[in-house]
């Protein structure tokens, strides 16, 4: 019978998928376009392949990619990266299914400067003028002074400097503001703040 030929013939051999990797790591600052991920050239199956990208926000959780970008293409285009996203290729062939390895693009907070608040509003000369970082999304790079009669200059030492303090030595009224720079971001400068000495 039909069937009795159907079972007698041998199975079709299962061979895996190799050779599917994908690269590479990306870091970017929020509202960026990643680069296009590229996945090598699979081999085995029975030489045809399919694609699936998928992506998750957890790297538990997955769902296939709809960033706008075509998912079934051996290579991937992202789109504008808001949060740290990952990202993986899967390749079918025939029964054969292979998932890659995971590319992770991190995504930094834009840098924010925030405000600097003084902690009063006059002091006397070479005496102690206090100062805050308000609302700044980054790392403080550095801290920088205006004093009567000279440009923005660098305070040394004042990197990650939430609270400055300075001892003016001239009278007038002097400015202070904080660079800012959150990961890969531009760096931004803080508003100011001033006290009169």
């Amino acid at each position: 019978s039909l069937l009795k030929q159907l079972l007698a013939k041998e199975p079709t051999p299962f061979i895996p998928i190799y050779n599917n990797t994908i690269s590479s790591d990306q870091h970017l600052c929020a509202g960026s376009v990643a680069s296009n991920l590229i996945g090598t050239t699979p081999t085995g199956g029975n030489g045809s392949y399919t694609y699936l990208w998928i992506t998750s926000n957890d790297s538990i959780n997955w769902t296939p990619c709809d960033e706008g970008s075509t998912n079934d293409n051996d290579w991937y285009a992202p789109q504008q990266k808001f949060v740290t996203t990952y990202y993986r290729r899967v390749v079918y062939s025939y029964v054969s299914i292979d998932t890659s390895n995971t590319v992770t693009i991190k995504v930094d907070a834009a840098s924010k400067g925030g405000n600097v608040f003084a902690l009063q509003d006059n002091v006397r000369q070479n005496e102690e003028a206090r100062f805050q970082l308000r609302a700044y999304v980054g790392d403080i790079m550095y801290w920088e002074r205006l004093r009567p009669g000279y440009d923005w200059q660098e305070i040394e030492n004042s990197a990650d400097m939430i609270y400055l303090s300075d001892y003016p030595e001239d009278m007038g009224e002097y400015s202070y503001r904080a660079i800012v720079q959150s990961g890969t971001c531009n760096a931004v400068i803080s508003g100011e703040g001033m006290v009169n000495v």
